[in-house]
């Protein structure tokens, strides 16, 4: 079975078996992948269930299929663009619930399921009075609730 290393992911571990076709032609071969939106929503959907860490390469894969620089990731995730960087330059690891915070968010970016991490990161970044809000609870039937303020 012919095999076809797809490298244009910035993935050197990536193997189409099937889904493309290559043309020769006077100037090379020319390779023509079929749905290849859905191709990388795969390989992201892969990386993201994958049960090791990610690699600095997977890691910068999944910043790019967001269509997030390393500032705006940076910013998301309260760390500095330098360290994002570092991450995808392999000269750092990140933290294990930062690489699960961003698996999660990207399981949500990606491939739309919905896990509503978005909106919290959202929601934390944007808070602009965090130092003065008031949790107001109350007991309902044997039960603590939120009342909203």
């Amino acid at each position: 079975m012919t095999k076809y290393k797809y490298t244009l992911s910035g993935l050197d571990n990536i193997y189409l078996l099937n889904g493309y076709t290559i043309t020769h032609t006077a100037y090379g071969d020319a390779v023509s992948i079929i749905d290849i939106d859905g191709l990388h929503k795969m390989i992201a959907q892969t990386l993201i269930n994958k049960s090791k860490r990610l690699s600095p390469a997977e890691f910068r894969f999944l910043r790019k299929e967001m269509k997030l620089t390393q500032g705006m990731l940076s910013g998301m995730f309260g760390v500095t663009s330098q360290t994002v960087a570092r991450i995808e330059k392999g000269e750092t690891n990140p933290d294990v619930p930062y690489e699960a915070l961003f698996r999660a968010y990207a399981n949500e970016i990606i491939c739309k399921k919905r896990s509503e991490i978005a909106v919290l990161i959202d929601e934390i970044n944007f808070q602009t009075d965090a130092q003065n809000h008031k949790v107001m609870l109350q007991m309902d039937n044997n039960k603590w609730q939120e009342k909203a303020a």
